[in-house]
């Protein structure tokens, strides 16, 4: 149920609601309230619009869930038969005669291989290292079927990682979309709600039949609010939003691939966008974002895809919808 009309502050259902009311009901309602032309044809497709950008964003986010699972499990099969075979390479190595020079040449000295790609390369290392010495008639060898299997969950891998990639990029471009959309259809609705406040009254009961809600039946925790915020008679009105106070990010201890985001409001900035980049890729998704309105801010705690570095953003908003300075931290997850 709707309870005000502070829509920069709606969630996907709250827009779903009002737009399924908009645009059922603005035909029997644009002249009187003065709505025509673009605007009109904006408001009369606004719902099939927006659910087929939420469909969207919810199918490639399961999509690339997805992916990301088929990936776990496959780097997970590898890594298994590569500690495996490692432990036995090593039992021929030191049975033949202790070297670290082939320690080195194979690449198995120290810490097995971690990330996607890392695992990727040793196994790919292993591989050149193997064939030379069975040429060279050398006995530190493991078995060709070994090897070979450990080559094609190597090689199985690399290509989930690549359609991983992919579908994080496709789910990436979703949520962009439906983020951008949201934006233009907030200034669509400000329009339209004041259209038919200048012409029913602001506690009309005919606002409901639009997807607003009359002034006598907004929702306010305490003290009474203005339903919408009051736009300023010039920019300089509102506040930029500066970096966040505190803008931090830490591995939680004993949750795998967990990783907690601790953040304060700002005043006079409604929102807040938090992104994470894989470093290295360029791309920067959206994870959440925060009403900074609320009484308490409480973590949150983002699961990531698979092991590496991760740069998050913070970006506050003002009333006005304008970004201001983001807020950046790394965290490396083992």
């Amino acid at each position: 149920m709707l309870k005000g009309n502070n829509f920069l502050h709606d969630d996907d259902n709250d827009r779903s609601e009002r737009f399924v009311l908009l645009s059922g009901n603005i035909d029997a309602h644009a002249v009187s309230i003065g709505v025509g032309g673009t605007l009109l044809t904006w408001a009369q497709g606004a719902s099939a619009a927006w659910e087929n950008l939420r469909e969207n964003a919810l199918v490639q986010d399961g999509e690339m869930d997805e992916a990301y699972q088929h990936l776990q499990e496959k780097h997970a099969e590898a890594a298994e038969l590569y500690a495996e075979a490692k432990g036995l390479l090593l039992a021929i190595i030191d049975r033949v005669q202790k070297d670290d020079d082939i320690r080195n040449r194979y690449g198995v000295e120290g810490e097995a291989p971690r990330t996607f790609g890392d695992l990727h390369e040793s196994i790919g290392q292993w591989k050149k290292t193997h064939d030379v010495l069975v040429v060279a008639l050398d006995e530190r060898v493991v078995s060709d079927t070994i090897v070979n299997n450990m080559v094609t969950l190597a090689n199985d891998m690399y290509d989930f990682m690549q359609a991983a990639i992919t579908e994080k990029d496709e789910k990436s471009d979703a949520f962009l979309a439906k983020q951008t959309v949201f934006s233009v259809d907030t200034d669509n609705l400000r329009l339209v709600y004041r259209l038919a406040r200048m012409t029913w009254g602001k506690d009309d009961s005919n606002l409901r039949l639009l997807g607003f809600v009359p002034s006598s039946e907004v929702w306010t925790p305490g003290d009474p609010e203005p339903e919408e915020p009051e736009e300023p008679e010039a920019p300089e009105g509102v506040p930029f939003p500066g970096p966040m106070g505190l803008f931090k990010v830490s591995v939680v201890v004993g949750l795998s691939l967990t990783v907690e985001v601790i953040l304060t409001k700002i005043i006079g900035c409604p929102r807040c966008v938090l992104e994470r980049e894989q470093d290295g890729s360029g791309v920067w998704e959206y994870i959440t974002e925060y009403n900074l309105d609320a009484d308490e801010i409480l973590p949150f705690r983002d699961r990531v895809p698979f092991p590496g570095i991760f740069h998050y953003r913070a970006t506050p908003y003002n009333e006005l919808g304008e970004p201001g300075i983001s807020s950046e931290d790394t965290v490396e997850v083992t």
